[in-house]
């Protein structure tokens, strides 16, 4: 079954070799460092690897002091809404968004307003109507190679809602996760000086996600704040071991060798799908051909079931993920989300020219 609702790495494209040769140096040299508690902020090693990796990623200066080690992106995101959102709060979100996502807001006592998604990003319009009626504590978004469309925030959303944070005094929590995966993307959501937004980096998507180690990029103040968290004063910064290897491979520029593999392989398996898509989709089927990340988003004519194509897809061994999932009040019933990096390009061809043919066999 060639699964398309697999958003994730294929297991052969990961580097173990280059992993390995970082953790023998670690363990050998470290002096049992390596085992010991790291400091709340995460260790310092690491923080200022970060902050010089993502200096020159960006060509703009990122300050160690600015970054907080995390257990990744979900755990970025918790760590946000305990401290920064109060018990009772309102947040707003995308419509669609991450479904795991979801998951994680629905363990807090909070109103959830949901917003839609423009072809540049968030309906930044819709959220300041929101907030002239009512407060708002925090919005959470995906600005760059949205999951599950694809969608890349503009400019003019991104600086219209930096504007409206500051306005009406609201965090935002901005889920840059796929920000280095296929084309380079514009500078992240904190740039060094704001005083509401929180960035949120992982090595999940960029290494794998069993290094379980991400970052937020905030104002040292909004850092000190999340290390206020008792789970963090108790157990101390996260994974200490990993992030001395994960310093060492920024340290020997492992790290960008890895990406730039990965997103080879990455780019070949987009370009792929997107060439089936631009050749075969029917026409009344809108596609948007994603610039990075891990996802494709199809959007059907809503009088064609999706479940009679899921039918016929999973005869020819191929499965896929109903847009629903991606929201809290279970619309785009009508659209698919589809994962392009698991599946070497001879399988995931195969799987979007049955994709394209189940379509038409139904809306006949």
């Amino acid at each position: 079954m060639i699964d398309l609702g697999i958003g994730q790495t294929e297991n052969c494209l990961f580097s173990s070799e280059e992993v390995k040769c970082s953790a023998l140096k670690v363990i050998n040299h470290s002096n049992n460092e390596a085992f010991q508690y790291a400091p709340e902020e995460g260790l310092y090693r690491l923080r200022v690897e970060i902050a010089k990796w993502l200096t020159n990623k960006t060509k703009m200066e990122v300050l160690y002091k600015d970054i907080l080690i995390t257990n990744g992106a979900s755990h970025a995101l918790e760590l946000i809404l305990k401290m920064m959102v109060p018990k009772g709060g309102t947040i707003i979100i995308e419509d669609p968004t991450y479904f795991f996502a979801l998951e994680i807001f629905k363990d807090w006592d909070l109103n959830i307003i949901t917003v839609g998604l423009t072809d540049g990003g968030i309906d930044v319009g819709e959220i300041e109507k929101i907030c002239k009626k009512r407060k708002i504590d925090l919005v959470y978004t995906i600005p760059f190679n949205h999951n599950p469309t694809g969608i890349t925030a503009n400019k003019k959303t991104i600086n219209k809602l930096k504007m409206l944070a500051d306005k009406f005094d609201f965090y935002v929590a901005s889920d840059e996760v796929y920000r280095f995966v296929g084309d380079p993307q514009p500078q992240s959501m904190y740039t060094g000086h704001e005083q509401r937004i929180f960035s949120i980096g992982s090595f999940s998507k960029i290494l794998g996600p069993g290094f379980r180690l991400g970052w937020i990029n905030a104002s040292d103040q909004n850092i000190s704040d999340l290390v206020k968290c008792g789970v963090l004063i108790s157990g101390g910064g996260v994974s200490p071991l990993m992030s001395l290897i994960l310093s060492n491979m920024l340290e020997t520029g492992k790290v960008d060798s890895i990406c730039k593999k990965l997103n080879y392989f990455y780019d070949e398996r987009r370009e792929r799908l997107i060439d089936v898509f631009s050749k075969n989709l029917p026409i009344h089927v809108k596609f948007y051909p994603p610039t990075g990340g891990f996802f494709a988003w199809l959007e059907i004519d809503s009088e064609i079931s999706i479940d009679k194509i899921r039918e016929n897809l999973i005869e020819k061994s191929v499965d896929i993920i109903n847009g629903s999932q991606f929201s809290l009040n279970k619309n785009f019933s009508n659209c698919l989300r589809l994962g392009f990096t698991f599946y070497p390009p001879s399988q995931l061809e195969y799987a979007c020219k049955e994709i394209c043919l189940a379509i038409k066999k139904v809306n006949i």
